[in-house]
């Protein structure tokens, strides 16, 4: 917003300038003259001295009457935009809160399985965690990485088997 105004500014400040310095009775004004005679100097002081502060306030007044509606411009520009951030602030906001369910419902849903799958995972972080010590300690970080790939790999197998057992049990159960 602050650099809207400077350009606002600087653009009313040429634009007054350019059309006091283009007036032709302001050239003439400004044009070189013959040297006055003495006795009319002071007369001469008092009159240019009159004269330049009716220049001053006439450009004051159409340095203001310019700048005016280019500040109340600039400064509805400025609302615009900052209506605008707020619309987008609360936007942002309402997906930030989709998301926040969203995870919620993930994490529920993922700690449900969690704990209807605790058997398998149990067995399959066990497997891995045996495995991987036993490698780290009898053959050192490259082995160990290996030997954690195989461990998953075994504790797939170990909870497909778990499985299968217990889901074999209860058909045999059922019958």
């Amino acid at each position: 917003m602050q650099e809207v105004v400077c350009l606002a500014v600087q653009q009313a400040v040429r634009t007054t300038l350019t059309e006091i310095l283009s007036n032709t009775e302001v050239q003439k004004r400004l044009a070189p003259r013959s040297a006055p005679v003495a006795g009319s100097v002071l007369a001469l002081v008092q009159g240019g001295w009159t004269k330049l502060v009716a220049l001053a306030k006439q450009a004051w007044n159409s340095i203001k009457g310019t700048t005016t509606p280019a500040l109340e411009a600039a400064s509805a520009a400025a609302k615009d935009i900052a209506s605008g951030t707020s619309r987008t602030v609360a936007t942002i906001g309402q997906q930030i809160v989709k998301m926040a369910r969203r995870g919620w419902m993930l994490a529920t849903v993922l700690a449900a399985m969690a704990k209807q799958y605790r058997l398998q995972l149990a067995t399959s972080l066990a497997v891995g965690a045996v495995i991987g010590l036993a490698c780290w300690l009898l053959g050192g970080r490259e082995i160990a990485s290996v030997g954690c790939g195989l461990s998953g790999f075994a504790g797939s197998l170990a909870t497909r088997g778990m499985q299968r057992r217990s889901s074999d049990y209860l058909a045999n159960f059922q019958s």
